[in-house]
């Protein structure tokens, strides 16, 4: 049997990982797969002796690598190190080492030139002019090691079988035209199996599901899902709330991201700013604002973070999910990706990440502004469409399966 080794993190608490577990699953029919963990308590450090042992962890994983008769890299840049420097002198020792690659692009930042009029004009956004420019300068430096990590793929496929596959067609056709390798192919994410995406709704799993978090029968639940960042835009939903019949209740599955935590801080600032909303207080972010006059204490509720497999019950058990994401580049999201398989009703800002996930699933959700609560509330209010019988033709295509077969046609070099 063929034998297969998947690079990324492994049993931590975020989508890579749990990305990666599936993988794992549905290779291990075909192949003899191993999970290579990524121990990022070394690779993301600043203290210059774990900084070493970070890059000897690397050293070693390259070793292994090279008995595999197939590799697969997951590459979210954050995961390989905390400087560009360090990323792609890991991630060029991981490929280099691979005679037989795919590179899983989680996302694929161009960077903008320094003094492009939309960088001039956020240095000059406030009166914080050189922090603001510090700002840009490390991110416009940080962008490019996105070029650099194709680059390297580029020469190795020269004397190798190495391709990248991505989750959107923009990515596809950004590295196609600007940085010209040609081996790069595209599939959404996609995560449960045919008996996971065909799962019938249990009646007694949803009693037992509004009985545990105090709700009643005929409300109407909300589903946030995912850790609880700014971007992931948790206040829009919460917000909506207000302009909704009482029944409908919101619940929070995910938490503070473990990155995001720091010493000594008694609360998140986040995590805070939604509380003060929940409660109906003033924002701390404007003084001035009067007090909200609606307390939705008993409407929302933080459950925490859950398994996977809690996770995908959850899904199945809310009457709808909230995807109100701000614009951040991201190029997929593994939540919107489950709640399609599940074909919960649900709603997806316009950002930019559902427009292209959208090219795989067209007229499978309803859409609204970023930020725009008031346009949420209307649309859960008044939904009135079915969108599982298009959902169930995009899965014909667009599913774990095939997924999975694609990559071994890559592999095979059978595409």
């Amino acid at each position: 049997m063929k034998t297969l080794a998947i690079v990324s993190s492994y049993n931590e608490s975020c989508g890579n990982a749990s990305y990666t577990e599936v993988l794992r699953k549905e290779f291990s029919k075909y192949f003899k797969v191993d999970i290579l963990p990524l121990q990022l308590d070394l690779l993301l450090s600043n203290n210059p002796k774990i900084v070493k042992m970070g890059n000897l962890h690397i050293d070693e994983m390259a070793q292994k690598l090279k008995k595999y008769d197939y590799v697969n890299i997951q590459f979210e840049a954050g995961l390989y190190g905390s400087c560009r420097k360090n990323i792609c002198k890991r991630v060029k020792k991981l490929i280099e080492a691979s005679d037989n690659i795919i590179l899983t692009m989680h996302r694929v930042d161009l960077a903008d030139s320094l003094w492009s009029l939309k960088n001039v004009a956020r240095i000059f956004s406030n009166r914080h002019i050189l922090k603001n420019l510090n700002g840009i300068r490390g991110s416009v430096y940080f962008q490019g090691l996105y070029e650099e990590g194709v680059d390297v793929m580029k020469k190795h496929s020269k004397n190798h079988n190495a391709n990248i596959i991505v989750h959107t067609k923009r990515d596809k056709k950004n590295i196609e035209r600007i940085f010209g390798f040609k081996n790069v192919y595209d599939f959404p994410l996609t995560f449960l199996n045919e008996q996971e995406r065909t799962r019938e709704r249990s009646s007694r799993e949803r009693k037992e599901f509004i009985e545990k978090y105090n709700f009643y029968e005929n409300d109407k639940i909300i589903g946030l899902f995912g850790f609880v960042n700014e971007y992931k835009g948790h206040e829009t939903a919460i917000k909506a709330l207000r302009f909704l019949p009482h029944q409908y209740k919101i619940i929070i599955f995910g938490s503070q991201h473990p990155m995001s935590i720091n010493l000594y801080s008694p609360v998140d600032p986040y995590i805070r700013r939604l509380m003060n909303v929940i409660e109906g207080e003033e924002d701390n972010n404007n003084k001035s604002k009067k007090k909200e006059s609606v307390d939705l204490t008993q409407r929302v509720v933080f459950a925490g973070n859950l398994n996977d497999s809690d996770f995908i019950d959850a899904l199945y058990c809310c009457d709808y999910a909230v995807l109100p994401y701000m614009e951040v580049n991201q190029s997929g999201s593994g939540i919107a990706s489950l709640v399609l398989e599940t074909k919960i009703k649900s709603f997806y800002s316009n950002n930019k990440a559902f427009a292209e996930l959208n090219k795989y699933f067209p007229d499978t959700f309803e859409r609204f502004d970023i930020g725009n609560y008031i346009e949420l509330a209307d649309k859960i209010r008044n939904y009135k469409h079915d969108y599982s019988t298009q959902i169930d033709k995009c899965l014909e295509t667009y599913n774990i399966e095939n997924n999975i077969r694609f990559h071994i046609n890559i592999f095979e070099g059978n595409i």
